[in-house]
């Protein structure tokens, strides 16, 4: 099964270096990134990029365009299955075994529904279980190529991409298959200039009780899941 991970990428070459670093540990997979040439990092993040990478570029305004270029773009290639990714991901290479169930019967559209996060600057630790309230969230992910296509993203959204894009798959009768772990098999490394960052999601379910609950977890426990010390800073 031929897996394609697409990355929109903006800034942060520091954080870079650490998604190419869990890249490297995973099993074999393509790998389309989307660059934006007014991004002042843009030359130190192609440098830190493995040799196999496939990069286009885009301007980063709006969000939404900028992954649609990824998803026109990423139908020229052959794969079996699209993997949305942030550029601040970091892969438990077990992941792949974790959905090679649901590849193997054709599921359309599936990911996690956990969510671990790391403050980048603090390595403080947070676990939110079932994020999303029984539906997937966006990274990691996995879209079957029949249900790719140019537009997945609402070209003028900056923000709101995970349930726009199940919104639109839902209107075509597609619905999200959420995949549970009982380990980590992805950890967000957030820093002040993510769109939800750190202090966003340290805070839900304390003042919307409807909201999930962030609960403090060591940043130890993660480490030894995802198999190595995934900030080297």
């Amino acid at each position: 099964m031929k897996i394609l991970i697409m990355t929109p990428f903006w800034k942060r070459p520091e954080i870079v270096r650490e998604y190419v670093r869990s890249l490297e540990r995973l099993p074999e997979h393509e790998l389309l990134v989307i660059i934006s040439p007014e991004d002042p990092d843009a030359w130190e993040i192609i440098e830190i990029l493995p040799d196999y990478t496939q990069i286009i570029t885009h301007k980063n305004k709006s969000l939404g365009e900028k992954k649609n270029r990824g998803s026109e773009t990423a139908r020229i290639f052959q794969w079996d299955y699209l993997m949305e990714l942030n550029s601040d991901s970091i892969l438990n290479p077990a992941i792949f075994d974790l959905y090679k169930p649901y590849m193997e019967r054709g599921e359309l559209f599936f990911g996690l529904k956990d969510l671990y996060v790391t403050d980048y600057a603090t390595k403080e630790s947070l676990f939110i279980k079932d994020y999303n309230s029984g539906m997937t969230y966006g990274a990691g992910r996995m879209m079957h190529r029949s249900i790719v296509e140019d537009k997945m993203w609402t070209d003028e959204l900056q923000s709101g991409m995970d349930d726009n894009c199940r919104g639109k798959l839902e209107k075509r009768g597609i619905k999200d298959v959420p995949v549970h772990s009982d380990i980590p098999m992805l950890v967000d490394l957030k820093t002040n200039t993510t769109l939800s960052h750190f202090k966003i999601l340290k805070n839900l379910g304390r003042t919307n009780h409807n909201a999930p609950k962030a609960v403090n977890i060591e940043y130890d426990y993660l480490t030894k899941h995802i198999g190595y010390d995934f900030i080297t800073k």
